[in-house]
């Protein structure tokens, strides 16, 4: 036998395996998925559940206003507020308030500019208001909003992250 043929027998037997590995837990994820769609994602937000999705708002918010300890962790825990509040808000929950959520975010792109250059996580007087518009808003929002609608929020934001579609602001304008 030829070295030649052991090697063109051995390419025709890889051509037929399977080039693909099992997950034994793959079943319980489509489980789950359909546990969720059916069960859980149409119910509205309980009480825990809501004071979770607030909680860091507002007590970054307060860092904020009153303590100068205030970091680049407290403007992301607000940050987070405004885009769910601005992904809800284009589901249909409060629309007439998107231009409330947009200014929040103009005034959270001007305090990560002066943080990141200057160390300062300030809002200015304007981008203060703008921002317990929103928090107020977003609670309000996730009153009536399902778990599935929450979901569906989350996964389109961090979709817009990784392609690119961020809000974006000019240096000259920061000042």
């Amino acid at each position: 036998m030829s070295i030649r043929s052991r090697s063109k027998r051995a390419a025709r037997q890889h051509k037929h395996t399977n080039k693909w590995q099992v997950n034994p837990t793959g079943g319980l994820g489509i489980l789950q998925k359909c546990h969720f769609e059916k069960n859980i994602a149409p119910q509205k937000l309980d009480g825990d559940q809501r004071f979770e999705i607030s909680k860091a708002g507002w007590a970054s918010l307060t860092v904020v206003v009153s303590d100068s300890i205030a970091n680049a962790d407290h403007w992301a825990d607000l940050a987070t507020a405004a885009n769910l509040a601005l992904m809800l808000a284009e589901q249909g929950y409060g629309p007439e308030h998107e231009s409330v959520f947009i200014r929040a975010q103009e005034a959270l792109t001007r305090m990560y500019l002066r943080g990141t250059q200057k160390n300062i996580w300030r809002f200015d007087g304007q981008g203060l208001q703008d921002m317990r518009d929103t928090l107020e808003l977003h609670d309000l929002q996730c009153e009536h909003a399902t778990n599935g609608d929450i979901q569906n929020a989350l996964t389109t934001i961090r979709d817009r992250i990784l392609t690119g579609n961020v809000f974006e602001f000019q240096l000259a304008e920061a000042a």
